[in-house]
């Protein structure tokens, strides 16, 4: 939160007091009020005007993009409006990027390639909240929906991303970023415990309370892009994806991927018989469809095929 309200400051010295000043729409303002009740903000009177400035250029980017002919993509309000897109990505878009392991173990298809799908209902969508720990969401989600669907552990049983974030002190970096396959690997080596046992609250630097814990995936394998879709047939997959244009996302397909660098992890949950990816984020429920977006079935779509983990079990 200090990297934003940083950004923020400066934002405001070089934003000057003539742009805060333009006239302003009294319909935009009542819609403003609405959003901050909605989304539960609370400003400084000076933030507040800050804010309101970054949400009034935010919709009419959102007007711009909507009223594109043929756009099979929905913009709108999300908790992230009143960020610029820099404090957007210097909060959440904290993944690093690496070069994949070549010496890893390579995922070898279980069966043929199904028509379709759609992983989405094994295990709730979560809110990693202001802090960088897409990784660990991705990667816990990985084994989570491994074991529910190996029988291992039931749909209502969350397993803990904050043990993730407090203990995997190796590589990964808590709310500063890490990998999401060192993530599996660390549960492999020590075990997660329940989200109950040790529940979320992305704060950075914080003692290990649970260094182990009872569920164990074997290890994770590399998806080769040409594998994806069949590694999808049977489980959900990571993967990293360039999402420095998702922040305004509402529903339908996304066309307007980026791709310069892989700066968030998510989950795969499926893909349709067109081939349309399904992800699962990890931004809550009241972003995008449900905490969902879906991704263009061609083209590498914001880097979805560059980098690509599986969890498995012997």
């Amino acid at each position: 939160m200090n990297k934003l309200l940083a950004l923020a400051a400066i934002t405001l010295l070089t934003v000057g007091i003539h742009q805060l000043s333009q006239p302003e729409s009294l319909d935009l303002r009542v819609q403003f009020d609405k959003y901050t009740n909605q989304f539960g903000k609370f400003y400084t009177p000076a933030e507040r005007a800050y804010r309101f400035q970054v949400y009034q250029d935010a919709m009419k980017q959102i007007q711009i993009l909507n009223s594109e002919e043929n756009s099979t993509t929905v913009f709108g309000e999300t908790q992230f409006t009143d960020l610029t897109n820099e404090e957007f990505a210097a909060l959440l878009l904290t993944r690093k990027e690496s070069p994949m392991n070549l010496d890893a173990e390579l995922y070898v298809p279980q069966g043929p390639l199904k028509a379709s799908a759609d992983w989405s209902k094994i295990t709730s969508v979560k809110n990693q909240g202001n802090c960088g720990s897409c990784w660990a969401f991705s990667a816990v989600g990985a084994v989570e929906t491994l074991l529910t669907i190996k029988g291992v552990i039931s749909k209502d049983l969350w397993l803990s991303e904050q043990q993730l974030v407090d203990c995997d002190k190796g590589t990964n970096n808590g709310c500063n970023g890490g990998f999401e396959n060192l993530g599996i690997q660390w549960a492999k080596k020590n075990g997660l415990t329940t989200d109950k046992q040790y529940p979320y609250d992305g704060v950075q630097n914080k003692q290990c309370k649970y260094s182990t814990g009872q569920y164990k995936p074997s290890g994770y394998q590399v998806v080769a892009a040409d594998n994806m879709y069949t590694a999808l047939s049977y489980q959900p997959i990571t993967v990293a994806v360039d999402a420095n244009s998702w922040q305004n996302y509402k529903s339908g397909v996304f066309t307007k991927c980026t791709y310069k660098s892989l700066n968030h992890a998510v989950l795969a949950t499926g893909f349709q018989e067109d081939g349309v990816w399904i992800i699962k984020n990890s931004w809550g429920t009241s972003w995008g469809e449900a905490g969902y977006i879906r991704l263009p079935a061609t083209g590498n779509p914001c880097g979805v095929q560059r980098e690509s983990y599986v969890a498995y079990l012997e």
